[in-house]
């Protein structure tokens, strides 16, 4: 089993993921000679594509709602800057002074962001990040208990690699049983973008008006789409930094969040075929919204062991 070799053809040529894996039959027909010895007198082989059901547009669209949401992080800025009579002015020497040896105001937030769960390859995927104010004491959820107003929070810059997680399941030794080998993640997209997008509260100043940073990210084409097999699984997501400045106080996360990425259309020896795009989303050879049975799968895979059936039987009246 093997997964098809990606061909860079250079910048100015799209490159396209078939997402297959590939499995080969080999018939092989022999004889004992004089020496006992096996002799090979006739062989074929039958290479056989499997992949998963494609996506029915209604199935797409339906899907293509579902975010995937990274592991939530609470950051603090503490600075005496919080303070109102102070503000955003220079600290003089006795204030920090005074400051650093004495309690500061401490304002709690955490960032959200979230990529769509299905993502075509070759398409954009958009990445929203928005913050919310945490309450002083998680006990008490329904009030925030901060005696000073919401501060402006600045998405300074933000950073974005798209990777992949390959595992293959391997045949342990007679004493060992079978285990998994994991590639190391490659990155494949790498970006970074300067946002300065600036997260304002709302007028009651009780939380931050829902106005999300969105930021468009390419996928390539060349990406393999996700697929699991018995044996193999090919797995995508997207690691990030995120850098933002509240009340001259800055503060990094780093985050991640897993992704499906699904083929574009195939058509089978169509002429002229430009690979489609999210819009014609079907089942390669079925009527639109509908999905590839299981069995019609095991069909196909029946039909070809049959072909390799055929192939023996001829070598053997040879």
């Amino acid at each position: 089993m093997n997964q098809p070799k990606r061909i860079n053809y250079g910048a100015a040529q799209d490159e396209y993921g078939w997402g297959y894996v590939r499995y080969t039959i080999t018939a092989i027909q022999s004889e004992v000679g004089k020496k006992k010895k096996a002799k090979v007198t006739g062989s074929a082989l039958k290479v056989v594509w499997l992949t998963t059901s494609r996506m029915s547009m209604s199935a797409y669209e339906e899907k293509r709602a579902e975010e995937s949401v990274c592991k939530e992080q609470r950051l603090t800025v503490e600075t005496q800057r919080l303070d109102p009579a102070i503000g955003n002015r220079k600290l003089s020497f006795r204030e920090s002074f005074k400051g650093a040896f004495s309690t500061k105001p401490i304002f709690h937030f955490m960032p959200v962001i979230a990529v769509p769960k299905f993502v075509v390859a070759g398409s954009d995927v958009t990445l929203s990040v928005c913050v919310r104010a945490m309450p002083i004491n998680p006990k008490k959820s329904d009030q925030l208990g901060y005696n000073f107003p919401l501060p402006p929070i600045t998405l300074e810059r933000i950073t974005l690699r798209l990777k992949d997680s390959t595992k293959i399941r391997c045949k342990g030794s007679v004493v060992t049983s079978e285990y998994c080998g994991e590639f190391a993640d490659a990155v494949v997209a790498n970006q970074t973008w300067e946002t300065k997008y600036v997260f304002y509260p709302t007028n009651d100043n009780q939380a931050y008006a829902y106005e999300p940073c969105l930021i468009d990210f390419n996928v390539p084409a060349s990406c393999t789409p996700t697929f699991r097999t018995c044996n193999f699984r090919k797995k995508w997501y997207i690691k990030g930094d995120a850098v933002f400045s509240c009340m001259s106080e800055t503060l990094k996360i780093t985050f991640r969040c897993d992704m499906d990425i699904i083929s574009k259309p195939r058509r089978w020896n169509a002429v002229g075929d430009d690979h489609g795009d999210a819009s014609g989303l079907m089942t390669v050879g079925e009527e639109e919204d509908e999905d590839v049975d299981v069995l019609e799968m095991a069909a196909a895979m029946v039909e070809d062991a049959n072909v390799v059936l055929e192939i023996i039987d001829t070598l053997s009246n040879l």
